[in-house]
């Protein structure tokens, strides 16, 4: 499933029905932001960012050998929570364990290759 495809079927457990083709950059990153924050109060916290991590990944989960899929998950897991802590650090401007959409917006859209080279430079 593309990551179009899964964004859009968010879309329409929220009750939106829209087409991402037809969507300004804008619309999509408001609407990615909206899907995953669950609390409804205009900020992603950890947890929010690890269940929309594990769920655009979860074709990889569905693939994934049965025997090996607890040791899998974990790994995954332990990778998603590294590189969701180096993002917060970041993207975080005030520093609050929050990603606030206003951060976001400027992670996603505006600071695209700043984020790429710091990224690169916490490896």
């Amino acid at each position: 499933m593309r990551s179009s495809d899964r964004i859009e079927d968010d879309l329409k457990d929220m009750g939106v029905q829209a087409n991402m083709d037809e969507m300004s950059e804008e619309e999509k990153i408001f609407y990615m932001f909206k899907a995953h924050d669950n609390d409804n109060n205009n900020a992603l916290d950890g947890l929010e960012m690890i269940q929309s991590a594990m769920h655009h990944n979860y074709d990889y989960f569905k693939k994934s050998d049965r025997d090996d899929y607890l040791q899998n998950a974990s790994d995954e897991l332990e990778h998603f929570i590294e590189a969701i802590d180096k993002f917060l650090l970041i993207a975080d401007e005030n520093n609050d364990g929050l990603l606030h959409y206003p951060e976001f917006v400027k992670a996603v859209a505006g600071g695209k290759e700043q984020l790429s080279v710091e990224k690169n430079l916490m490896r």
